[in-house]
């Protein structure tokens, strides 16, 4: 099971009126457990019919779960789990849904008693077989003390494959049981919405010529045929600039219904729905960083609204080499690697940090870096590798702790234990990359070594033992002495500190005496967007870049660049603000 989006994420306490929900949302699926436009309980015995539930050790047959009278419930009566001692899982019958709308579940949930298990809603998005390929859940309750709303944010089915929808009830036990206790569900509602995706022409937004930007607004689901689209142009302060309005000729969509007995396709309230696609050129006038706001119009108001972030730079004549660079040490890297290399020369960057610590999983990977890191060669960009994190599919990483260091890795273990998995990597990469970082930036747990220059030498020997000539690096923290009189037996070492340094301490630190023939890389990070205004972060921002650049830093580093709250990106890969 692969849960693509994990979207969640109001649960207030609620009545049961349904004024919130969308004016655009057309209904497919409702169940009170009484009525609705079935007898949810023809034969009296107390079991939702169609309902399923599922059977394992987890969640065992004696476990109870019936309808039950309860006075707060929306019609009377809900459907509710007795936890005794086990978890269980109940769903709804399938429901049909196409990939052409959005989706979005709205429920009331009530837990009692519950003091190690817990219980969730989770939406599943499966093919015709019922395989399931994306999910949506709810968060996770223990008491909910009476009856609260649980509303998912729409979701969009990613998958063309996906044909078939179930909402699910789940209770999870914990590590110790739970003899008594309670959960009750109550007023599913699952209907469609309307799909609207904005895009640009770019996949990261990012032009050099303000004339190329071209924005594209495509709707699916729609109940009226040509609704007004509305384009709005707006400054990195929100100020308009530019508008304009189009009307859509849409066409009708249809959909695949499936034909199975099991499956709930409520065709009877079934409104038509349109599709179509306009875009619009924002006359953009200089260099900057702007939104495009694109909402949709209609006889009932303001339906559907979006925002991208457009960013106009002017063409640099880069160098062939520079101090600048991006660290991608974590997981998330947004972009490809082809939308990467076409990115990082536009904003004038000349090093780039990668983890490249794959696993026999997923060889394609160390044929995808080769070819990144001889394309990036070829525009005077270098590659760092980051030897970090091992492989999920390697023994050793299923032993270690989440925050195991890069020296208990590498120092306490046997070498049999890594080096196996690391020497296919290195005898790929290291005749292109000539660069290797051990750790990530605030990793300095190599500094605390007593004989370090020794314990670095054997590392290198072991690593590089084909006589690669590279340059190897370590964490080191900016308030701990590096020993001067001490042959070092690496070439750079990456300062950082936490938390991190303002710029009049990182002048300070750079103007101390530095060690023979060691680099020293610094990294910038910009200012939390959700505690400080755009004009602090902006302003600091530029402030460490200039200590850094002034005060002869050998590697400058932004870390974290795609990251929506400290980022010079958006975790999309999009431009942010800074």
């Amino acid at each position: 099971m692969s849960c693509f989006s994990s979207l969640l994420i109001l649960a207030t306490l609620a009545s049961p009126a349904s004024e919130d929900r969308h004016v655009d949302a057309v209904e497919i699926f409702a169940c009170d457990f009484v009525k609705n436009d079935r007898n949810w309980d023809l034969n009296y015995d107390l079991w939702p019919d169609l309902w399923s539930r599922r059977r394992s050790p987890e969640w065992p047959h004696y476990v109870k779960i019936q309808i039950e009278d309860d006075s707060e419930a929306v019609a009377g009566r809900c459907m509710t789990v007795h936890v005794n001692g086990a978890g269980a899982s109940v769903s709804s019958p399938p429901i049909s849904v196409s990939d052409k709308f959005s989706y979005v579940l709205e429920a009331r949930i009530k837990a009692s008693g519950l003091k190690h298990s817990q219980t969730h809603v989770r939406v599943d998005f499966c093919d015709v077989n019922l395989n399931v390929l994306q999910s949506a859940s709810s968060e996770v309750f223990k008491d909910t003390n009476g009856w609260v709303k649980i509303h998912f944010d729409p979701v969009n089915i990613t998958n063309p494959n996906v044909e078939i929808a179930t909402i699910t009830l789940q209770v999870d036990r914990g590590e110790h049981v739970d003899l008594k206790g309670k959960v009750s569900l109550d007023d599913v509602w699952f209907a469609r919405l309307p799909r609207m995706t904005v895009h640009s022409n770019s996949p990261f937004n990012v032009y050099t010529d303000k004339n190329d930007v071209l924005v594209t607004c495509e709707l699916s689901g729609i109940l009226e045929k040509d609704p007004d689209i509305h384009f709005e142009l707006l400054d990195a302060s929100s100020h308009s600039l530019k508008d304009n309005t189009v009307q859509l000729d849409g066409h009708l969509i249809t959909e695949r219904i499936s034909k199975a007995s099991a499956i709930i396709n409520s065709t009877k309230n079934r409104h038509r729905g349109y599709a179509g696609k306009t875009q619009w050129k924002p006359p953009i006038s200089d260099y900057g960083f702007y939104r495009v706001q694109v909402s949709m119009q209609t006889a009932r108001g303001t339906l559907k609204e979006q925002t991208i972030p457009i960013a106009v730079v002017p063409p640099i004549e880069t160098s062939s080499h520079g101090e600048f660079g991006w660290s991608l040490t974590s997981d998330h890297i947004p972009l490809s690697y082809d939308q990467l290399e076409r990115l990082l020369p536009r904003v004038a960057i000349h090093w780039i940090k990668l983890p490249v610590w794959y696993g026999n999983s997923e060889p394609e990977r160390g044929e995808q870096l080769v070819l990144f890191t001889e394309r990036l060669a070829a525009k005077d960009i270098e590659v760092v590798g980051i030897i970090d994190k091992p492989p999920k599919d390697l023994e050793l990483s299923q032993r270690i702790e989440d925050d195991a260091t890069i020296a208990d890795l590498l120092s306490a273990e046997e070498p049999s234990a890594w080096l196996p998995s690391l020497d296919e990597v290195l005898t790929r990469l290291s005749l292109r990359v000539r660069w290797w970082q051990l750790g990530n930036d605030h990793d300095t747990s190599f500094s605390d070594f007593h004989d370090l220059e020794q314990e670095i030498g054997n590392l290198r020997s072991q690593l590089f033992r084909f006589g690669q000539e590279v340059n190897l690096g370590i964490g080191w923290p900016w308030n701990e002495y590096s020993p001067m009189d001490l042959e070092a037996t690496w070439d750079f070492e990456q300062r950082s500190a936490t938390p991190a340094l303002n710029e009049d301490e990182i002048a300070t630190y750079l103007q101390s005496p530095k060690r023979v023939d060691v680099a020293r890389w610094t990294l910038v990070e910009p200012l939390d967007r959700r505690y400080y205004d755009l004009e602090t972060r902006t302003q600091d921002l530029v402030q460490q870049m200039l200590a850094c650049k002034i005060n002869g830093a050998d590697g400058i580093f932004i870390s974290q660049p795609f990251d929506d709250n400290r980022g010079i990106m958006s975790d999309t890969g999009a431009p942010g603000e800074l």
